[in-house]
């Protein structure tokens, strides 16, 4: 497109909702414009949904799952172990846990804090450790932990791992972890909020 002095280009994008597209939208390349105007393109077309907190916890709780997953598969599923995938791979699966923890809690009314993977556990109300106690038979059988330890175990060699593990270059060592228990924990606490928001994948 010719422009002339002044002139500034236009760009428009297409708007997906829910894999579906809804229309198309001028766009500014400013964030903060776009979600304005994201937000009021959705409105004016009926199609705007007040954002469910619990479902937008869970998601970012699958984002960092997502990444530990794919750091494992790249560089800690075979040996020798790419040493650089280790801790970014406990930061996320350690964050991820707490996340969907804090998800599990807050989709049966509890607000939970602090990054301890133990405590909040610990904190959760019973109608969550109902959810938990549903999938755990599954999650054991299709990542079995090694030595086939209680969750709670698992957990408790996790707890402190996104505090400690973030800053490793800070420190001459810190707690092992062990991936399969990891991958373990966090396949259970998807499912279990899964479970208790009621999505079906």
């Amino acid at each position: 497109m010719m422009m002339g002095m002044g002139e500034e280009e236009r760009r428009t994008t297409e708007l997906v909702l829910n894999g579906i597209v809804v229309g198309e939208m001028e766009v500014t390349g400013d964030f903060e414009k776009d979600a304005a105007l994201t937000i009021q393109f959705l409105k004016d077309k009926g199609l705007y949904q007040k954002p469910d907190p619990v479902k937008t916890m869970f998601r970012q709780a699958l984002s960092f799952a997502t990444t530990a997953s794919h750091l494992h598969k790249k560089g800690l599923l075979h040996r020798p172990w790419n040493v650089f995938d280790v801790a970014p791979f406990v930061v996320n699966s350690a964050f991820s846990i707490e996340l969907y923890l804090k998800t599990l809690a807050r989709s049966h009314g509890t607000i939970l804090k602090g990054h301890d993977l133990l405590k909040l556990l610990g904190s959760l109300p019973a109608a969550a450790h109902s959810d938990i106690s549903a999938v755990l038979p599954a999650c054991r059988l299709e990542f079995p932990p090694a030595g086939n330890p209680d969750l709670s175990t698992c957990v408790a060699e996790l707890s402190n791992a996104f505090v400690e593990w973030r800053y490793l270059h800070d420190k001459m060592r810190t707690s092992g972890i062990r991936i399969d228990r990891a991958i373990f924990v966090m396949k259970v606490m998807h499912e279990a909020c899964r479970k208790a928001i009621g999505l079906e994948a």
